[in-house]
This record gives structure tokens, sequence and C-alpha cells, in this order.
């Protein structure tokens, strides 16, 4: 018998809380629902970090962030295994579709990957005008001299195409749902052996700019999200999160609305992918897991966005695993699980051997669920000058924000230490908004979650070599595509 293929939909900034299977309340996300009727949820998945690169990091390697030092890096170690690789290696076909430059070669994570759908590439090429510039070799030809030799590298007239496209058009209208499907199916109809895919779905990032259909359908006042719809809402959320300009209750409103939508608007056309994967035949021989990298701040704690901390908003994310014969329809998983459980999932459903990590396989009677979760999220870079000016904030009404957090999570309460002495305690059964911090109230239940937390760091060391890895520096055009994001400072 074949081995089963394997599907991993991952959703930018999808937090659990606004898909309906989880309860939002509003009908969002009818196909996620249909694939858990189908198959197993688990109902606190939680991310092992808040942004992009450190939570794809540990999906693809099983490892936590501060073990990959992935945030200093920006890089994964070339040491380090990683799923397409893995699998590639084990005789899987492998194939990658994504919109965020997170994902680009130059970092790293997508090592392995046959063929890698860079959203933003009006002609696929290996040469990227974005390519990384190493800081440990300043000699390196062209590292600090600009982009010109890169422009010869390859075909020039495709380079210039790409670099054009990538700046003015890619993301024009969306960032890429609608053209997402379309490699895949491509892909998918010249496969002869099992294969393994990722998908990722961009849209729920800011900026929120759904079509207007989807904006109208969700919004409760249209007129105030259309205001917020043509504003630079990444202006907005800079001076929110500064204390320099609240949104309001009804812009608060009209900007959860408008997320919302995009999460809609996603789930649609994911269920045009699921649609065209069933009308192949291919569907009921697939493992199919569908999850968020990570959450989204909606105004809860004075944040936007998915930076400066580790809140259920941003950690807690959807989770549905649909592989007929194993994975049992309807059912849903009350314990904790990680978002990094998937690694050893994937590579037991193919069969392929996995290496030691932290991840554990969540096929049923394999003993899945956590004592603990922790989620890290090391210390954010002071934003650059240029930004800062661009939204009228000075350094001092950001830097209070500059802290490095991890989070240990148990079935009750939750620690989240800082790197600058903080301390909170949230007791998520009676406080699920983790609005009231009980630390300075139950001194005996923090020292024991601290212990915990210890007790982790001391089991999950670094993984890195001993020299460990540089820093990279970025050009122009990755910077700029980050900046688009939201990411680099």
């Amino acid at each position: 018998m074949s081995r089963p293929n394997l599907l991993l939909i991952i959703l930018d900034a999808t937090r659990a809380d606004a898909c309906s299977c989880y309860g939002a309340g509003r009908l969002t996300t009818p196909c996620l629902d249909a694939v858990a009727q189908d198959g197993t949820l688990y109902e606190q998945a939680i991310s092992a970090a808040p942004w992009t690169l450190p939570a794809f990091a540990s999906i693809f390697t099983g490892f936590y962030p501060s073990q990959l030092g992935i945030e200093e890096t920006r890089c994964l170690d070339p040491s380090v295994p990683n799923l397409p690789g893995l699998l590639a290696e084990d005789g899987y076909e492998t194939f990658g579709v994504t919109g965020n430059i997170w994902l680009g070669p130059e970092f790293g994570l997508t090592r392995g990957f046959g063929r890698l759908h860079r959203l933003w590439q009006l002609f696929q090429a290996k040469e990227e005008m974005s390519r990384t510039r190493r800081l440990a070799d300043p000699s390196e030809p062209g590292a600090r001299s600009g982009r010109s030799g890169r422009w010869l590298t390859g075909n020039p007239f495709r380079n210039l195409a790409n670099a054009a496209y990538g700046r003015f058009w890619s993301f024009h209208r969306d960032y890429g749902a609608r053209r997402t499907a379309t490699p895949f199916i491509r892909w998918l109809r010249g496969r002869r052996s099992s294969w393994f895919a990722c998908v990722h779905y961009l849209e729920a990032h800011l900026e929120y700019r759904p079509p207007r259909a989807w904006a109208r359908r969700f919004a409760g006042d249209w007129q105030e999200a259309s205001r917020l719809l043509n504003q630079d809402q990444w202006r907005r959320a800079w001076r929110h999160m500064a204390g320099m300009e609240k949104l309001s209750e009804s812009e608060l409103r009209a900007w959860r609305d408008l997320y919302l939508a995009e999460v809609a608007y996603a789930d649609q056309q994911m269920g045009d992918l699921i649609a065209a994967l069933r009308a192949s035949g291919a569907l009921d021989n697939t493992l199919l897991a569908i999850t968020g990298d990570h959450g989204e701040s909606l105004g809860e704690h004075g944040l936007l966005n998915h930076q400066y901390a580790v809140h259920e908003p941003l950690l807690r994310v959807p989770l549905v695993i649909r592989y007929p014969g194993v994975f049992a329809a309807g059912q849903r998983v009350s314990g904790q699980v990680q978002t990094l459980d998937l690694f050893r999932t994937i590579l037991d459903a193919a069969g392929t051997e996995a290496p030691s990590t932290p991840s554990r396989s969540l096929r049923p009677g394999m003993g899945h669920g956590r004592q603990v979760t922790v989620s890290e999220y090391g210390v954010p870079r002071m934003p650059d000058a240029r930004r800062l000016r661009r939204y009228g904030l000075r350094p001092e009404q950001v830097r209070p924000l500059l802290r490095g957090l991890t989070a240990l999570r148990t079935e009750t309460h939750k620690i989240v230490e800082g790197t600058d002495g903080s301390l909170a305690l949230y007791d998520l059964c009676t406080d699920p908004r983790e609005e009231h911090d009980l630390a300075a109230e139950q001194p005996g239940k923090a020292a024991e979650l601290q212990a915990m937390l210890t007790t982790f760091r001391e089991q999950h060391r670094s993984v890195l070599p001993v020299e460990g890895r540089s820093a990279e520096e970025m050009d122009a055009g990755t910077l700029s595509r980050l900046r688009g994001l939201g990411y680099l400072e």
C-alpha cells in the first residue's frame, strides 16, 4: 500500500476564537468546520511563538525557538533537519506555496522543497533580488555593494519583472489567496508518487483589506470599516500600541470585523483548494492538517497585530487533522498540544524516522496531551528611525514594549516571565482574558510555575553547533517586504 500524501495548510495570524468551530459566534470558517467534522479538532493548540519565523521554525523542526536561536540569527541553521528535507530524503515529492517573505529560501525554513512557489514572483526563479547577505563575511562579493551585480544573475529581464511585480502588483488586491490554489493544483496533476505539500495563506495578516464583498458581509458598521480600509493601518496600530492615538471602541469593532472578514475569505479560498484535492481523488489518502502559525491581538491589553505579548489571542490557534481511519471523525481533544507536535505527527504518518526533538505525535493511541506548553518571544528590536518618523513616534514611546517574554501554560494557569524582570500569573479558568495578574496575591503558585519553567529551560537547551551562527543582514528588497508585513524594525 502506498504511503499517504501529506498536506499542511497554515493560516497566518489566525487565532482559534476567530473560527466558528472554536466558538467565534459568527459563521467565519465553514470549510474548516467541515474538515473538523470529518477529522479531529484540538481545542487547546498552542503555538511556540507569536510571530511567523520562529513559529514556522518550530513546526518544521519540532524544536522550540530558543533551541534554534532563530530569533537572533533570523535563519534556520543547516545542521537542523527540517520537515520538507526529511520527507524529500525519504522519497516524498515536496512542494510549498507562500506569500510571506520569511518563507523565502534565504531564511532556511524551506530547505528540502522540490519546488517552492513564491507569490511575490511573477516568474518563478531561483534568483532572488531579496537575497540575504551575511554580516559574518563582509568580503563576500557584493556583500555591501548594493544589488547591481545580482541583476545579471540568471535572466536579468526576469529579475527586473519579478522585482517590479513584488514591489507594485503582487499583493495589490489581497495577500495571494486567489492565486494560491493554482500552482498547487498544477503541481498536483503531475504527481506519480506520495507527496508532501505546505500551503500558506497570509490573508489574516495586517493590513486587513479583504475584498469589499467580504468586508460588507462582516462589518457591523460599514462606514467605519470603509474609513479604516482606506487608512494607513500600520500607523494606527503602532500609535495605538504606543498609547499615542488610541482607536475608539467603534474603530476597534470595525478593526475586528475586517479581521474576521479576512479569516472568512481565506477559509473560502482554502475550501476551493480542498475541493480540487477531493476532485483529484487524492483527499482520502491524504493526511490533511490545518493550523495557524500564531494568532493576532485585536485590542486586548492595548495591543494590535502580533507583537510584544504572549497572551492567549496570540498563542491559541486552530488545529484540525483529517485522515480517515486514523484520526476519528468529529472528535474534539481538550488537552493541551503544541503546533510543533505536527512535526512528529506528519513524519509518523509517513513512516519516516524522526530525529529526537520535543515534538510528540498526535496520532491516536500515542499518548498525546501535554501537562505544560511553552511559548517564547525574543527581545524585539527598536523600530528603525525612518519608521518611527513615519508614524510620528519617538524611541522612548516604544521602548517599554521591547522585552522578551516566555510563557508556561498548564491546564489551569499561566505564568509569563519577561527579560525586564517582570512576572505575571493568570488563572485561565476564572480569568481566560488574562486581565488580573495574580503573581503578588499567589506567590506560592507563581513559584511553582517558575520552577517548572526553570526545569523546562534546563531540559531544552540550544541544539546549535558550539560555534553557533552569525546574524544575517538583508538587502533593501527583503527589508521592504518585511516592513510591508510589519516585521523588521
